[in-house]
């Protein structure tokens, strides 16, 4: 049996495998993310201090941490704050950079030359201190993440789209519909843009791992989600201290952290082997 169009034929059956797991693993945490009051019936913030380092119960199924909180619920309502924000940004990163990165494979003269420039500025300086630098003009907290992350995300998205377009310029794709009469606004839009997204989606899944890594790490800081809104990278932060007294608020927001990447990866690397646009071939 051929192979569809756009789609590679050597081991299908695996890599449908890998993208039904991660897709598997990415909803289910997001189900139980929304069904959080549902699975548990403890709030996350609230305080019980006569309860403090309880182990596993049939009351506390991951136990309590410091301040009697139960992490089951810590954890769950952490995943609504760390995979809507990184998918927000991830998003927001993807669509701003691919914009330009069209702009900029499509046109010519100034606009692109000035973009261009612009991504060398910000690709010379580390993606963290930038973030940092950011969070440190808007001050600590989730509205600072929000902004700071697309405003220095983007660059990736802008480079991989330019370079697929100019691509597809060179391969005749663009000449053949300008023979039939389209205009250039029409061709960008309907035959060429379609393909440079196919590698920016693949992108997207590394960079939402990425993302939900930077998240944890800056609330590990300090500097993201704040106290008492649980979040993965804090309650990391604050498990390091009593793992003499209780482990298991560190391990549980460090497995949720390592969970959704693995999901996030196992994705993107069925769909880097699944979508086989020309661009991603010549590309690669």
């Amino acid at each position: 049996m051929t192979a569809a169009p756009g789609f590679a034929s050597p081991g299908v059956g695996r890599r449908d495998a890998e993208v039904l797991a991660g897709a598997a693993i990415l909803l289910v945490l997001v189900a139980a993310a929304v069904l959080a009051p549902v699975l548990t019936p403890w709030e996350p913030t609230a305080v019980d201090l006569l309860h403090q380092h309880e182990s596993v119960s049939a009351a506390h199924l991951l136990g309590t941490d410091h301040l009697g909180r139960d992490v089951l619920a810590r954890v769950l309502h952490a995943g609504r704050t760390d995979l809507a924000v990184a998918a927000g940004v991830t998003v927001a990163s993807a669509v701003l950079g691919t914009g330009l990165g069209a702009l900029c494979g499509w046109l010519r003269g100034p606009l692109p030359a000035v973009v261009l420039r612009l991504v060398d500025v910000v690709a010379a300086f580390p993606f963290l201190v930038l973030v940092l630098a950011v969070l440190a003009v808007t001050g600590p907290g989730l509205g600072g993440v929000l902004l700071a992350i697309p405003l220095t995300g983007w660059i990736s998205y802008t480079r991989l789209c330019r370079t697929e377009i100019l691509v597809l310029r060179e391969d005749g794709l663009v000449d053949a519909h300008r023979v039939l009469g389209l205009g250039g606004g029409r061709i960008l839009l309907r035959h060429v843009l379609p393909h440079a997204l196919g590698p920016c989606l693949v992108y997207s899944t590394s960079d939402f791992t990425g993302n939900l890594v930077l998240i944890a790490a800056v609330s590990y800081l300090g500097a993201g989600v704040q106290p008492p809104t649980p979040e993965w990278g804090a309650m990391i932060a604050e498990g390091q201290h009593y793992l003499d007294r209780g482990w298991l608020p560190l391990v549980a927001a460090t497995a949720a952290v390592v969970v959704a990447g693995l999901g996030a990866s196992l994705l993107g690397d069925g769909l880097a082997h699944r979508l086989r646009t020309p661009a991603a071939g010549a590309a690669a």
